[in-house]
């Protein structure tokens, strides 16, 4: 019996740690690890419409709260890897549909993604730049 509930602990330790990955979209701790369940199923539904190329999707995540400072930097990292998972031009049409505060929220979060994040997923903060990664996406949002 204390074998099982020590297998059970073990089980739920192990789930519970992969909570902050959602379709091979990596959520940094201090956005994941701060926000409620309820938020964080909240968030995964905007991924989600993301993913299916709804431009819904990045409407919802331009009014995210992501509680300010890294969680923000986070929630930019998040949308950054989405371009690669739909393609750019998809990413580029969706935001063709956004008005321009919305395109200003969506491209502050990719710029705090792409320069703090860790897009290319080698442990280090890439200090790059939506400009220099996806330069008709930067056009695009600063049009």
């Amino acid at each position: 019996m204390i074998k099982f509930f020590i297998c059970l602990i073990f089980v739920t330790t192990f789930i519970s740690c992969n909570k902050c990955n959602y379709k091979e979209i990596k959520i940094g701790s201090d956005l994941c690890e701060a926000q409620s369940y309820k938020q964080n199923r909240k968030l995964i539904k905007i991924i989600d419409l993301i993913l299916i190329k709804d431009k819904e999707g990045l409407i919802k995540m331009s009014t995210y709260d992501c509680g300010g400072g890294a969680g923000c930097y986070d929630l930019g990292s998040v949308l950054a890897q989405t371009i690669g998972k739909v393609g750019e031009n998809n990413f580029i049409k969706m935001c063709s549909q956004l008005d321009e505060n919305q395109k200003s929220e969506i491209y502050s979060l990719l710029e705090a993604g792409f320069e703090y994040g860790d897009i290319n997923n080698d442990g280090k903060m890439d200090d790059s730049s939506l400009e220099k990664n996806y330069p008709k996406i930067s056009d695009e949002l600063n049009n």
